[in-house]
């Protein structure tokens, strides 16, 4: 049976964040049932940075839904930024991954299980970000632009991201929390700007601000996969 509504992605949200306030919306008490709704399952994890059962849940949109899953995945999850220096035949693996229902490996074969580059642990927000949504909007939403490791500040308002509550993984793995003024809360605590030395975040800024338009370009267009090794040969040629 397919649903009887979706809600509508916003510009830039993460695919986690439609599917929490699809949650809101539904009326239902527990997280499993929202999961069986959207992909007729209830072994799906509610991944935040990289789904899988994006098929399913295309099968279950409701009639004269225009979705498609390479919109889901372009436009609302990190995989074309994780993806952008894989080779081909690896990417592809991870994009048929995140189509089907066993997203198991997804992790293992993008590599950021293996990376020396540490994850979020919370996913995080823009304090002007979240309240020019609710004033655009009338509700806040997780953009996945915030969610990249290694980026500590919005490359919109170059000010600081800021950590909410609402774990990325570990803790319930079926789980939808949507941004609230409770657990998303910017405080010096959860101003993740700060675990930047003091002396060097004026560089950091000035560094973020050159690197903007080449980290969205990594996120909105699409390039040819190559290798990192590819890209380090072609750099030193």
């Amino acid at each position: 049976m397919g649903l009887p509504f979706f809600t509508s992605p916003y510009p830039d949200e993460l695919f986690y964040s439609i599917c929490s306030r699809f949650h809101k919306r539904s009326g239902n008490i527990h997280e499993k049932a929202t999961i069986e709704d959207l992909f007729s399952s209830r072994s799906i994890t509610a991944s935040a940075f990289l789904p899988s059962g994006i098929n399913a849940l295309i099968a279950n949109m409701p009639p004269f839904a225009d979705y498609t899953a390479e919109q889901f995945i372009f436009n609302h999850t990190l995989y074309p930024f994780y993806s952008a220096f894989l080779p081909p035949k690896r990417a592809g693996q991870i994009y048929q991954s995140m189509l089907s229902d066993g997203g198991g490996d997804i992790y293992v074969k993008s590599g950021i299980n293996a990376s020396g580059v540490p994850q979020n642990k919370y996913l995080r927000f823009c304090k002007q970000c979240f309240e020019s949504d609710v004033a655009k909007y009338g509700e806040p939403f997780f953009h996945r632009l915030h969610q990249i490791s290694g980026l500590e500040c919005c490359l919109e308002h170059i000010t600081p991201l800021y950590n909410s509550s609402v774990l990325t993984s570990g803790g319930a793995k079926h789980r939808f929390e949507f941004p609230t003024t409770e657990n998303c809360v910017a405080s010096e605590k959860t101003n993740v700007l700060n675990s930047i030395p003091e002396a060097v975040t004026e560089k950091y800024i000035v560094h973020i601000k050159k690197m903007a338009s080449l980290i969205l370009a990594l996120l909105n267009k699409r390039f040819v996969n190559k290798e990192l090794q590819w890209c380090k040969r072609a750099h030193y040629s």
